[in-house]
């Protein structure tokens, strides 16, 4: 590791004058490039090798705290090479639909410069697309990073990771963009009309997010992603029968869960009160996913409603409910009518059984 940090460091002063120069007019930096040169593909490897290493550098800080950095580099060093071989094949293969000649080596040098750059632009939207997620949601920040993994709900109902999304989208469309800005030096190379290059744009811009996706898919072997498996006891649905009285069966309450091998439940709680010959009923409805730990179950609601319907006044009101996290105390018992689900919350115990088929 340090021999290749002090490689590194040898690097940089090239590289940066490489890299402000292809700032600067990145058509030019190419027509000058000797394309034929021995040491052409090195160096361009090299400068694509210094934007990779400087990626990682800064991404040091997020790495989960024991994971071994040397291990990590070498797997994402493969995960970015294969991405970009990939990128290379697919970009060769776009010319060549069109008639480009550019030699596959010609490829690679002239693509290490273009993607070595539009990896520094990504890695700064990525920073700054971290940074605003741990404003808004140091909580959630710290579970995507360092584990164990947030709950799904919980991570789509988050500003923070909204937020985070919405950046490293706005980093992938400036990506796509620094692709259209030096895709005429790729059109000079290939020599081939205005016309034809811009079928070759679309077909790369038609298969590079499978490119992406590919890249996503392996990163997503590195992440310190740790589900708890929901319990399989308590799949299928629970249900608590409506009490008697002379308007339950008109107006039935109780309470219904479902949950799936997942974890991602439905249910429908519904309550009557009288008031005389009057009877209003109360339903409320969610959906969203469950998590278990030791006895303890959560459900993380990720959408909900709550529906009044009065009998006498003949009105129905519905309202979108307001979403919070609930936690009950679980057990699972047995009774002499069968095996109970039974919930202890803040406003006391109820016992469910499974709905018979």
């Amino acid at each position: 590791m340090n021999e290749l940090i002090g490689k590194l460091l040898a690097a940089i002063p090239a590289y940066a004058r490489q890299l402000i120069q292809l700032l600067r007019s990145p058509r030019e930096f190419i027509r000058k490039l000797e394309l034929d040169s021995d040491s052409a593909l090195q160096d361009a490897l090299t400068f694509l090798a210094v934007s990779f290493a400087l990626a990682f550098i800064a991404q040091i800080p997020l790495l989960p705290g024991k994971a071994n950095p040397g291990i990590l580099f070498g797997a994402s060093a493969v995960i970015a090479g294969l991405a970009f071989l990939a990128e290379v094949a697919l970009l060769a293969l776009s010319w060549k639909v069109v008639g480009g000649r550019l030699p596959f080596r010609k490829f690679l040098i002239v693509n290490s410069y273009f993607t070595g750059f539009s990896s520094l632009m990504f890695l700064m939207a990525e920073l700054i697309a971290i940074g605003v997620c741990q404003v808004l949601d140091p909580a959630i920040t710290h579970a995507v990073f360092y584990g164990p993994m947030p709950d799904p709900v919980d991570a789509v109902r988050s500003e923070g990771v909204k937020a985070l999304f919405l950046v490293l989208a706005l980093g992938i469309v400036a990506v796509y963009v620094w692709a259209f800005v030096v895709w005429r030096s790729y059109r000079e190379l290939n020599r081939v009309s205005k016309f034809r290059s811009a079928i070759a744009f679309v077909v790369f811009l038609g298969f590079s997010p499978m490119v992406l996706a590919l890249q996503l898919l392996m990163g997503a072997s590195l992440s310190p992603t740790t589900v708890t498996p929901f319990p399989t006891e308590l799949v299928g649905v629970w249900e608590t029968p409506p009490p008697a009285g002379p308007f339950f069966p008109l107006f039935p309450v109780g309470a219904a869960y479902s949950f799936d091998s997942q974890g991602y439940y439905d249910s429908v709680d519904s309550k009557a009160v009288s008031n005389g010959d009057c009877v209003t009923t109360t339903v409320d409805t969610e959906w969203g996913h469950a998590t278990v730990e030791g006895s303890t179950l959560t459900l993380h609601p990720f959408r909900g409603s709550e529906s009044i319907d009065g009998s006498c006044p003949g009105k129905r009101t519905e309202a979108i409910k307001n979403l919070t996290n609930v936690e009950f105390r679980f057990t699972l018992r047995q009774s002499s009518e069968g095996q109970q689900l039974c919930l202890m919350g803040r406003y006391g115990e109820r016992c469910l059984t499974p709905r018979r088929r």
